[in-house]
């Protein structure tokens, strides 16, 4: 597959001298590569787009790191935890539980002893996540039987967003709140909210998406005699767009009739691509901002030893080209769009480190995360003999 070069496209730059106002070549010069860049106005940009919904509930599980979770909590945003260390993580911004603030929601689909692609669907009978719409009643039955409250509904059906059948969701909480008289204070919208990887993705429609989740919680609202905070649980929306992640191209080849750039991270760092075949839009590290005089037709590869360290790939697996200017070895190459479940679901894989993190805000750069050394990817292994 290959992308005709749109240079009008703001979001989509074939170069990039700057995040957020930083240089991009200092940035590789004061931090090294590959690594994470945040953009925090970004962030703070999204939030303010939410703002209609009683609470927004950041899903941590799209990115954890402490200052983009201390962030996002300065601006008023509580958190969802899915394990007891996201919990940790939490606490140790400033978030607190308890039902007096109800800062932390875990939502886990079991617990730990210590406290667009199929793969990302959460619903349907071949999911493994919550409660089966036929077992609500059974789970009503429990909680009277154990004395506890159930003070909300949450229905999450996966990434994306599609009108006609969030309507039969809304419908649906509707008719279970109705059908088990349920006392509810809270309904959950979820997260899934889609951001666009590709220059030819319409942003979503967030005043009509409002608008079902607001008239589920009047009606509900006027039939139980209460007032009903509607809450929403967005992760990637909130996140996606502030990532970049800044490598360098190490290798230029030729092989048959295609030909690779080879930049210093791999699906070690993002895994997204081998995993779902997931898009990002790429760009090349450059002074110039100009239009690019020449483009060739590119697949960008990591360094790790697998033919599926590919970052320009469909789902499935199929090895794609993407149209890009022409570059030189040393030249940075920018992953965009990578601030969800890109860090997050890094490995050690071919004991390569972890990259380092950095956040911009007001136009300055700061370590949110040192590079791993060899020492720390060695930390907790003995030799038992």
């Amino acid at each position: 597959m290959t992308r005709s070069p749109n240079s009008s496209t703001l979001d989509f730059p074939a170069y990039r001298n700057q995040i957020a106002g930083v240089d991009v070549a200092k940035l590789a010069q004061d931090f090294g590569t590959p690594t994470y860049v945040y953009d925090l106005n970004l962030i703070a940009h999204r939030i303010s787009e939410l703002e209609s919904f009683d609470v927004i509930r950041y899903a941590q599980k799209a990115n954890s790191t402490l200052a983009v979770l201390d962030f996002v909590r300065q601006h008023g945003v509580k958190v969802d935890a899915v394990s007891a260390g996201e919990i940790v993580r939490a606490m140790k911004v400033g978030y607190r539980p308890g039902q007096e603030n109800h800062d932390i929601v875990y939502t886990a689909d079991i617990f730990d002893r210590a406290g667009h692609s199929q793969k990302t669907n959460t619903g349907g009978p071949q999911s493994k996540h919550g409660i089966w719409h036929e077992q609500v009643g059974e789970c009503f039955a429990r909680a009277e039987r154990y004395g506890l409250t159930i003070s909300g509904l949450h229905m999450h059906i996966g990434s994306g967003t599609d009108f006609e059948h969030l309507s039969q969701v809304c419908d649906s909480m509707e008719t279970l709140a109705r059908e088990h008289h349920a006392p509810i204070k809270t309904i959950s919208a979820g997260g899934g909210l889609p951001i666009a990887y590709e220059p030819n993705q319409e942003a979503i429609d967030l005043e009509r998406y409002y608008d079902l989740w607001n008239g589920t919680r009047q009606r509900l609202q006027n039939e139980l005699g209460h007032s009903i905070e509607l809450e929403i649980e967005p992760g990637r929306y909130l996140v996606a767009e502030s990532g970049f992640l800044l490598t360098e191209i190490r290798a230029i080849k030729e092989m048959g009739d295609n030909k690779f750039y080879l930049v210093d991270a791999g699906f070690n760092n993002l895994a997204r691509p081998i995993l779902y075949g997931a898009h990002h839009p790429i760009s090349i590290g450059s002074s110039s901002q100009s239009e690019p005089s020449h483009y060739q037709d590119v697949i960008v590869g990591g360094p790790l030893c697998e033919s599926g360290d590919i970052f320009t790939q469909e789902e499935g697996g199929f090895v794609t080209s993407r149209r890009l200017p022409k570059a030189a070895i040393g030249d940075l190459l920018i992953l965009e769009r990578a601030g969800a479940y890109g860090f997050v679901m890094s490995s050690n894989y071919n004991s390569k480190p972890f990259a380092a993190e950095v956040v911009i805000r007001e136009g300055q750069s700061h370590l949110a995360r040192k590079r791993q050394s060899d020492d720390d990817i060695l930390r907790g292994e003995e030799i038992p003999w």
